[in-house]
Parts: structure tokens; C-alpha cells; sequence
């Protein structure tokens, strides 16, 4: 269990969310969409899949679990990050990675949120991984304390040619996949071994948009299921664009 002392320390901890029913809502959401056998989604086209997500994405969001999810963590973030006011990510993203025996790679390799964004704001962000069907076999990977080193330490390149690349403003994009894949190579500052980032169910992970993380191969015969968002320091805000993903809402929103 990732405890409130590592979140400096090792760049991420877990908190009991103790919200069953909030949980269970969005399971069965996620099950209505995605109704048919699992083998009908292994063997579906890639955009097509992307759409089902962004189907199901929608519907998350119109039931307003973001807020919910937010006033639940608003105490042990501003007790463990000691916060004066925060911001969230203004949508619920799903992720779903389909077993790689299907032979499409929907795992998202190492990266973290600078890569894509305005890293002088980014970097105060927390993402929030709440996973919904994750086994040991497809969980995140993570590279322990890799949080405390800046972009400029690491070893970025740009992979056009990368199976998880998108086109700009498709299903896939809006879901959270990069239509300019950036890749952090081998780099002699990352000396830990990649760890799993196991999570209890109902449980929700807090780890800094710094700590370099990637889905995950998903090596089981079912599709892996998780919600993400992020949060920040609402005074590290410079620049609050529309972002694409929220339908061009602004990138962060407080909850009163």
C-alpha cells in the first residue's frame, strides 16, 4: 500500500475513495457500452474502439462523477500537498487497453504529462488513476522516484511511426491518445526498474505528473478499465486553454 509519506518521497500514494456506489455506477455505465463479448473488441478496428471509449467517456461525464470524485479527495489532498486552493483537469477520462493478444498495443509507453504540454504549469500537477478492471498482469508501470528529475535529465524523442499514434481531433485524441507520440528513451538517470502500480479496487491513486508512468502490456484475456483526471495548485495556473479532450471547455475548473 502507497501511503501518504511517499507521496514526496516516491511520487505517489493511494487513498480509500469510500465511495462504492459512485464505483459501481461507473462500472455499469462502462458495461452497458461494452455489452457484447470480449472477442468482438479484440478483433474491432482501432477507431472504432476509440469511438465505443469516447461513447462511454461522454456519458461518465455527463453524470458529473468528476465533482463527486473531487469533494471526496479534497481533504487528503490539501492534507497531504498542504494546498491552498486546487483546480482539476476539467474532464473524466476512461481508459481501456484491450489484451495484447489481439495484436493491436493499446499501453501507452513511458511518458509523463510534461511531454505534452506547458511543463512550467504541468509539473505541479497530480493525475488521480482509479482503477476499475486491473489485474497484476495489466496495471500501470511506473519508474519509483523519476519525479524528482526535470525533462532536460531525460532522454525525449518524437516516434511518428509509434502504434499508438492518433490523428489530431479523432476519437482516439479526445480519449487521451497523442497524435505526436514523444517517447522517453533509456535514459542512465532512470536507474530504478519499472514497478506496478497495484491499487486496491475502490481505491484511487495520487502521484505527480512527473513520475514517469505507462499502461502497461495488458497480458490478460480481458479488457483493462480505468478513469483518470488530475488535479494542481489553482495559483500555478498561467494559462488555461480550451482543451480539446473537455470539448473545449477550459483545461481546469475549481469545484465549489
Amino acid at each position: 500500500m502507497f501511503t501518504k509519506n511517499l507521496l514526496l518521497s516516491e511520487g505517489l500514494c493511494t487513498v480509500d475513495l469510500q465511495m462504492p456506489d459512485l464505483v459501481s455506477s461507473i462500472q455499469s455505465i462502462i458495461a452497458d457500452t461494452f455489452n457484447k463479448p470480449v472477442d468482438v473488441y479484440k478483433n474491432m478496428k482501432r477507431e472504432v474502439f476509440h469511438e465505443q471509449i469516447e461513447q462511454a467517456q461522454s456519458t461518465l461525464n455527463k453524470y458529473d462523477f468528476l465533482p463527486k470524485i473531487a469533494s471526496r479527495l479534497r481533504s487528503p489532498i490539501y492534507e497531504y500537498l498542504n494546498y491552498d486552493e486546487i483546480s482539476w483537469v476539467s474532464i473524466l477520462k476512461l481508459r481501456a487497453v484491450r489484451p495484447i493478444s489481439c495484436g493491436c498495443n493499446d499501453a501507452v509507453p513511458f511518458h509523463r504529462e510534461t511531454l505534452y504540454s506547458d511543463s512550467t504549469q504541468t509539473r505541479y500537477q497530480h493525475n488521480v488513476w482509479i482503477p476499475l478492471a486491473v489485474e497484476n498482469l495489466s496495471c500501470l508501470n511506473y519508474i519509483p522516484f523519476s519525479h524528482t528529475l526535470l525533462d532536460e535529465a531525460l532522454t525525449i524523442e518524437s516516434d511518428k511511426c509509434h502504434p499508438i499514434m492518433v490523428a489530431q481531433y479523432s476519437h482516439g485524441h479526445r480519449i487521451g491518445y497523442p497524435y505526436a507520440p514523444k517517447i522517453i528513451d533509456k535514459t542512465p538517470e532512470l536507474k530504478q526498474k519499472p514497478s506496478q502500480m497495484i491499487v486496491a479496487y475502490g481505491h484511487a491513486a495520487i502521484f505527480s505528473s512527473m513520475l514517469v508512468h505507462g499502461n502497461g502490456i495488458n497480458k490478460t484475456d480481458k479488457i483493462r478499465f480505468s478513469i483518470d483526471t488530475g488535479f494542481m495548485p489553482t495559483s500555478r495556473i498561467e494559462h488555461n486553454k480550451r482543451l480539446f479532450a473537455s470539448r473545449n471547455n477550459p483545461h481546469y475548473v475549481r469545484f465549489y
